[in-house]
């Protein structure tokens, strides 16, 4: 049996024997290729996790969160590089304020802007975020949120005072109409 020892500064004494040689070549091998094998299976998760369609789905609320019914909300995926519209589509939201759309895997990309527009009685407001690569299935919540309160979805006691401006009015135009008819008479 032949010793050899290494040019580490730790001298390391190593039997070199051609079956013991052949044998950590052979191991050696095996690690490289499993090593490029992973490498090259995690290197190409990325670019296999979105070719699956995206659902972009969210609620409509004004400032006090109430949700907005009948909003009519558009979604456009825009390229992240010039901003044109790559996709749009739209929904009318129900009672819950909640919309839901969903796009192809080849109508959007990650980094792509998703654009929510909410057109409620011709007050648009809109919110925008990134397109990311999720788990499947992909979905994204875009909320939006009204800065303001939406006066016909006001608390009882803005619905009372509305009424009560109902009920003036009425007994103005009564007494209006009884004083002309009496300076006729």
């Amino acid at each position: 049996m032949t010793f050899r020892r290494s040019l580490t500064a730790i001298m390391i004494v190593v039997p070199m024997n051609k079956s013991m040689a052949h044998k950590r070549f052979r191991a050696v091998l095996i690690l490289v290729a499993v090593t490029l094998t992973m490498s090259l299976v995690i290197a190409a998760l990325p670019a296999s996790a979105w070719p699956h369609p995206k659902t972009v789905r969210g609620y409509v609320k004004d400032s006090v969160e109430r949700p907005l019914e009948g909003a009519y909300v558009t979604v456009n995926i825009r390229y992240a590089s010039n901003n044109t519209t790559r996709a749009t589509d739209s929904y009318t939201t129900g009672s819950d304020g909640w919309y839901s759309v969903s796009f192809s895997s080849g109508q959007w990309d990650e980094g792509d802007i998703i654009e929510a527009i909410s057109d409620l009685d011709g007050k648009q407001y809109s919110a925008y975020d990134v397109a990311n690569v999720q788990s499947v299935p992909d979905i994204q919540q875009v909320d939006i949120t009204y800065p303001y309160e939406i006066p016909e979805f006001g608390d009882s006691w803005s619905g009372l005072s509305v009424g009560f401006l109902v009920a003036g009015f009425a007994l103005g135009l009564i007494a209006a109409v009884f004083l002309i008819a009496r300076r006729k008479a």
